[in-house]
């Protein structure tokens, strides 16, 4: 009412066109079906997820997909509403009084409560159902130790006494993932398996899964752990082979296990590659400085200082001489104790011939 209808006793104008609230006909039935009908096509046909690589990956994926065609329903019907409110119950031209005095619906507030709730209740019932399925307490076929570090992985096979970058798995065989961390939180995430499970210094934490499709698939961390986080998700994959292939993977590096290792597979072993570029070892991290050519640089870059000192400083002591436009305080600091004299001396000679 306004301060003029007020004052002469006038009733309030009421906007033409406003239709109660509590007037539904066919039309919400037909809007409520068609809204169900959008978000069952929504959980049927977007496919939001990589392809699918292991058993639990299906299930793991209808759920996705069930609480995808939930949330599109739900967008769908409030969206819907919001428009048709803006657009019906507009303020038309020349109207000046009020609109009409809703109170609002009782049904409808209990409604938008409890089916929410009961939804949520039956997709977390249902969430718990599918990870004790996926995480049953029976021994599987291949038990792999992953170690994260800054920036990168390291997978340890103790059945077969052998250590690999990439993550080689047999096609079919059930897998046991004991996974830790050497420095910061990791977490080990293979998109393709829908596998994820966080990677903590000082714990051991465990998944397990079965590889379903031979391919390769990339190996991801999804845990900011630093400045070479990305690259993590650069440099390593997951190679799903026959078992066939993979006695025959695991024979050559038993077989290459006894060997020292040369420089090249030092570099990726310690992984410089995940932070420097280093073309002769297929590297190209953006962390740290490129390397390609170090070897004739190194003897410029402190006066009075050999290149092969100061290459060997800087792997020992990577706070010593900081190249400009890099931060200091990524590289790790632990490399005299990781690395012995002998695989020193290699790295050091290896990044010398890069000229």
């Amino acid at each position: 009412m306004t301060d003029q209808q007020q004052q002469k006793g006038q009733k309030p104008t009421v906007r033409a066109g406003a239709a109660s609230h509590r007037a539904a006909g066919p039309g919400a039935a037909i809007f409520a079906l068609v809204i169900l009908v959008g978000g069952i096509l929504v959980g049927l046909y977007v496919r939001l997820m990589p392809d699918e690589a292991s058993s639990g990956a299906v299930q793991v994926d209808r759920l996705f997909n069930t609480m995808l065609g939930i949330a599109a329903a739900i967008f769908l019907l409030v969206e819907s509403v919001l428009l048709y409110s803006a657009f019906h119950f507009r303020r038309k031209k020349g109207e000046e009084g009020d609109g009409p005095p809703i109170h609002g619906s009782n049904r409808l507030e209990v409604a938008w409560t409890v089916i929410p709730a009961l939804l949520v209740a039956w997709l977390g019932v249902y969430s718990y159902q599918l990870f004790a399925q996926l995480q049953p307490p029976h021994p599987t076929d291949l038990t792999i130790e992953v170690t994260a570090f800054q920036f990168d992985w390291e997978f340890r096979y103790p059945e077969y006494g052998i250590t690999s970058q990439d993550l080689y798995l047999p096609v079919g065989q059930s897998v046991r993932m004991k996974i830790t961390s050497r420095d910061v939180i990791h977490s080990f995430w293979v998109p393709n398996f829908r596998v994820k499970q966080d990677a903590v210094p000082g714990r051991e934490t465990e998944f397990q899964f079965t590889a379903s499709v031979i391919g390769k698939y990339r190996v991801v961390c999804a845990e900011l752990c630093g400045a070479g986080h990305a690259q993590m998700g650069l440099i390593r994959f997951a190679v799903v082979v026959s078992p066939d292939e993979f006695a025959a993977w695991v024979a050559k590096q038993q077989q290459s296990a006894g060997q020292p290792a040369t420089a090249r597979e030092l570099f990726t072993r310690y992984g410089c590659n995940a932070c420097h570029a280093l073309t002769d070892a297929g590297a190209i991290g953006q962390v740290g400085p490129n390397l390609d050519g170090i070897g004739a640089r190194a003897g410029t870059r402190v006066a009075g200082l050999s290149a092969e000192a100061y290459i060997r400083q800087s792997i020992l002591d990577p706070g010593a001489f900081v190249v400009p436009d890099f931060p200091d305080g990524v590289m790790p600091r632990d490399f005299g104790a990781r690395i012995s004299p002998d695989e020193l001396d290699a790295l050091v000679n290896y990044l010398l011939e890069q000229r």
